[in-house]
């Protein structure tokens, strides 16, 4: 009987974890650690509280997560990196860039690797926004 109250304390112990953090992982551990609390009324081996603890850890966790990510948006604030800043900046063309090739751009004073957006000749010194950027190059399109 001393391994249910040590279950049901590792399951409330986890519950205030997932409030903490809403990572979507630790109450599914929290859940198995109840259903192995309850096997252990019933069975006094660890041994087989354990298993439960893990096929139920597992199960759970495959099965939930994605549910619950689908219905519960966590709100988290992305700060755009130094590179993502770049999106919506204008530049200059300084390489030739040519269809699916790579050109350069000059942008606040850094220049960077180019492709066009939409696979169109941009010869240097064509005035260009910044869409997005892929890895290290920026994908950027004439400006209008």
């Amino acid at each position: 009987m001393d391994l249910v109250w040590l279950w049901s304390i590792v399951g409330i112990i986890l519950v205030v974890i997932e409030m903490l953090t809403v990572s979507f992982f630790a109450i599914f551990l929290a859940l198995a650690a109840f259903v192995a609390a309850i096997v252990g009324i019933f069975i006094n081996d660890i041994y087989i509280q354990i298993g439960v603890f893990a096929v139920i850890s597992v199960i759970t966790t495959i099965i939930g997560k994605p549910f619950l990510k689908k219905y519960f948006k966590v709100n988290v604030s992305k700060k755009a990196s130094n590179i993502d800043a770049f999106a919506g900046k204008t530049g200059i063309v300084t390489k030739d860039i040519k269809e699916f090739h790579i050109g350069q751009v000059k942008v606040e004073g850094a220049i960077w690797s180019a492709l066009s957006s939409v696979d169109v000749d941009l010869p240097e010194g064509t005035k260009v926004e910044v869409e997005s950027v892929d890895g290290v190059k920026l994908i950027v399109k004439r400006l209008a």
